[in-house]
Parts: structure tokens; C-alpha cells; sequence
């Protein structure tokens, strides 16, 4: 490799470090590190020829291209006078992002591991510099009952990423402890962290979807599981921790979750007797009567969809009550249906709802060819995989594309998998830059 190419490589690795470090801690930084990712892209890529046959690249290709001819089309012959912007199509094509990440983060799974580590303590550090300590301290049942927290994110979004954190600590624990009991110490910190974080959030659609993931994942754990070399004590003292936490979680927060998922339950049955549901108190009513006028919205334009970000105009111009929420700041509308698959056929319709199907299972094959070949070890593969998992069920419940903190997190997962996917001359020069450096 030339000594631009590992110049570029390393000023690319740099760039990585930066993003993960800073993706849920300190966005400027986290910019910074994509700036410089970007930047040193077109100077590291060995083949353009065999990165552009890529399939994830034909993928997001298509898909982009698409969008911009809906978008132009649009522009030209607005929808019932709806008015398409440019911004909504740009939040979408930022999207593409995840391939200059890719290659600078390299399919290297101690390097990975690595970054993943920075990631999820820049999540925690974060998590504990937002965290509203004078309630807190004040009274802290009240605070673990009653508050919602999203540590400077919105409770859903923040469901997700210390989820997906959770996932990364439990299936990449063995490269994060190792044989060190302080290291283990300070593991069994950030997981309870983590865990408590992502209860406070009170988001049941994030609860249902890990749920389901640690199902997805014990199935498929079995399959790939390890022999483990840590001798018998060290084995039932850690199961005997975790059996401890969980008893000290449903002791002290039990109640508060009954409590969160039997909270509507009369709203849940009246939708489940066919009853018309009003109630601007009511999240689920909101949101189902919302995820009711897309699906109505969409089936007016299926193919094409009303353009990319439409979906908070289109609800603003049918003057529906049934999606207008009412809080301390007053009546406003729902910003979005809450449904990121439903988003998708009312922006793009079918057809881009097929073509980032498309872009999902690509992404997701690379990372099975690579698990098969050997490229990815047994442990990250799961963990990408359930994220992956977590990502789908989680979707169903919200959508946070068009926002920065959801598009540093498909960055960094999305990046994370098609590193994986890059053609073999980049995996080559990826070996010879790292031999390099240590010799």
C-alpha cells in the first residue's frame, strides 16, 4: 500500500475513534471524527471498481437515486398541494455515511471491539453528565417511578441505544473482562448502568423488543457458544451476580414496570372491540390513531409515497384531532406516526419500501458470508445480528431517521456491518497498515 493510502487509512482510523467516542457523548466531536472519515475516504479506497459492485453499495445506490427522482418529480407536481422540501430528502441521503465509516473502521474485531468499548462508555459518561441528579438525590423512588428520562434524549431513542449498549456488554463481555477481576468489576458497573438507564426510560415498546431479542439471542447463542475457559467458581459467582441484580431490579422497580404496562390497558380494549379511541392523553390512542391515518394516507399513493418527510404536513392538513396531544405546552401535533416501516410507505411508498428492504438484507448477507468465512468471530456476528434484531422490533414503535442522534447510531451499526463486506484489497492493505504499525 502507497503511503498515501495509509496515510489516509490512518487519518480515517482516527476519524472512527472520534465518532464512536463521541457519537451519544459530545456530537461536535463525533461530527469531527465523520468529517475526517468522509475526508480521507477517497484517498483510502485501493479498487473503486469492486467497492461500486458491492451489493450494500447497489443497495443504498438505488435507493438513493430513487428518492432523488421522487423528490424532483414532486417538486414539479406537488401532491394535493403538499409541498416536498429538500431537507427531508438531504436527512435521508446523510444516510450514506455508513461506507466511508466502514472503511475506516476496518473489519478488524479486536480494532472493532475497541470502538465499540469507546462507544458504549462515551453512552454511560453521557448518561451520567445528563442525568438530573437534584431529583435524584431528592427522592429517589419518586425519580425511578415517576420520571421518564432520556439522559438529553428522547426516551425512546435513548431505549435504543442503551439497549443495543446492553446487547454489546453481555455478548462481547469475554473481550471486555478478561481474566482480570477489576476489569470485571468495572463491567458489572456499566451493565447495571446501562440497565437502569434503560428502565427509567419507561419505553414498553424498547422493553418488548429486547425481550424478544434476548430470545432471538439465546436461540442462536447456543449455537455459536464458546467453550469457556474461566474455571468453575469464577462461572457461579458471576451467574450468581446476575441472578442478584435481576432479584434487586424486580424488588426496587417491579412495581413501576407492572405498573408502566398495565397503564393502558383499558385504551388497549377498546381499540380491540373496534371502539373509535379519542383520548389526547393517551399515547397509545395517539399513536394508533396516527399509524391509522398513515396506513389510510398511504394506500392513496402506494407505489410512490407523498415524498420524503411528508408525513407531520399530511397529518397538519387533515386537521384530525385524533393525533393532537395535549401537555404543559399546549395542544400540538404528533411529529411523526411512530412507525418507522409506516413512515417509510407514506414517504417513499412501495417501491422505496422495497428497495431499503433491499439495503437491510444486503447489509445483513455481508455479514453472513463473513461470519461463514471466517472474517467475523462468533460473538460480534450475534451481536450484530440481535442489534440488527433490536433495530426492526424497535422501529415499530418509533422513527428517528431524519434526527442526528438516530443517524449516528445507524452510522456506527450500519458501518460496523459492511466493514465486514469490503472488497479483499481493502482487507489486505488493512493487514498490511496494522503490521506495519507494529513492526
Amino acid at each position: 500500500m502507497n503511503a498515501a493510502r495509509r496515510r489516509a487509512r490512518y487519518i480515517g482510523q482516527i476519524g472512527s475513534q472520534l465518532l464512536f467516542a463521541g457519537a451519544f457523548l459530545a456530537p461536535a466531536v463525533a461530527n469531527a471524527g465523520l468529517l475526517l472519515a468522509v475526508a480521507a475516504f477517497p484517498f483510502a479506497v485501493a479498487g473503486w471498481r469492486a467497492l461500486l459492485r458491492q451489493p450494500v453499495v447497489l443497495a443504498f445506490s438505488a435507493y438513493a437515486i430513487y428518492l432523488i427522482a421522487l423528490t424532483v418529480v414532486l417538486r414539479l407536481v406537488p401532491p394535493e398541494a403538499m409541498e416536498v422540501r429538500w431537507s427531508g430528502l438531504w436527512a435521508w441521503l446523510q444516510l450514506a455515511l455508513f461506507i466511508p465509516v466502514a472503511f475506516s473502521a476496518r473489519a478488524d474485531p479486536a480494532h472493532l471491539g475497541r470502538l465499540l468499548l469507546l462507544c458504549v462508555l462515551g453512552l454511560i459518561i453521557s448518561m451520567l453528565w445528563r442525568l438530573d441528579w437534584a431529583q435524584l438525590l431528592d427522592s429517589p423512588r419518586a425519580y425511578f417511578d415517576a420520571s421518564r428520562d432520556g439522559y438529553g434524549f428522547p426516551a425512546l431513542g435513548f431505549a435504543l441505544f442503551s439497549g443495543t449498549a446492553l446487547l454489546g456488554m453481555v455478548l462481547l463481555r469475554r473481550r471486555w473482562w478478561a481474566s482480570s477481576p477489576l476489569r470485571s468489576l468495572f463491567w458489572v458497573v456499566c451493565l447495571l448502568l446501562l440497565l437502569q438507564g434503560f428502565l427509567v426510560t419507561q419505553t414498553r415498546g424498547a422493553w418488548f423488543g429486547l425481550a424478544v431479542t434476548a430470545g432471538f439471542v439465546f436461540i442462536h447463542a447456543r449455537r455459536y457458544r464458546q467453550r469457556s475457559v474461566d474455571p468453575p467458581q469464577t462461572r457461579i459467582l458471576r451467574y450468581a451476580a446476575v441472578i442478584l441484580v435481576l432479584v434487586v431490579f424486580a424488588a426496587t422497580q417491579g412495581q413501576m414496570i407492572v405498573s408502566r404496562l398495565l397503564k393502558e390497558i383499558p385504551i388497549v380494549q377498546d381499540v380491540v372491540s373496534g371502539k373509535q379511541v379519542h383520548n389526547p392523553n393517551s399515547s397509545f390512542a395517539l399513536r394508533w390513531n396516527a399509524q391509522i391515518f398513515g396506513l389510510e394516507t398511504w394506500l392513496r399513493r402506494p407505489l410512490t409515497g407523498w415524498g420524503p418527510d411528508t408525513s407531520h404536513d399530511l397529518m397538519v392538513a387533515s386537521g384530525n384531532p385524533k393525533f393532537e396531544s395535549k401537555g404543559d405546552e399546549g395542544s400540538k401535533i404528533l411529529r411523526h406516526l411512530h412507525n418507522t416501516y409506516l413512515e417509510l410507505l407514506v414517504q417513499a411508498g412501495v417501491l422505496g419500501f422495497v428497495l431499503a428492504g433491499v439495503l437491510i438484507a444486503a447489509l445483513l448477507r455481508g455479514l453472513a458470508q463473513a461470519f461463514r468465512a471466517g472474517r467475523l468471530a462468533a460473538d460480534l456476528y450475534l451481536f450484530l445480528l440481535s442489534a440488527f434484531v433490536l433495530l426492526s422490533l424497535w422501529s415499530l414503535f418509533d422513527y428517528r431517521v431524519v434526527h442526528q442522534d438516530w443517524r449516528f447510531y445507524w452510522i456506527l451499526l450500519a458501518g460496523t456491518a459492511f466493514s465486514f463486506s469490503l472488497p479483499a484489497d481493502h482487507a489486505a492493505d488493512s493487514e498490511d497498515a496494522t503490521a506495519g504499525s507494529s513492526g
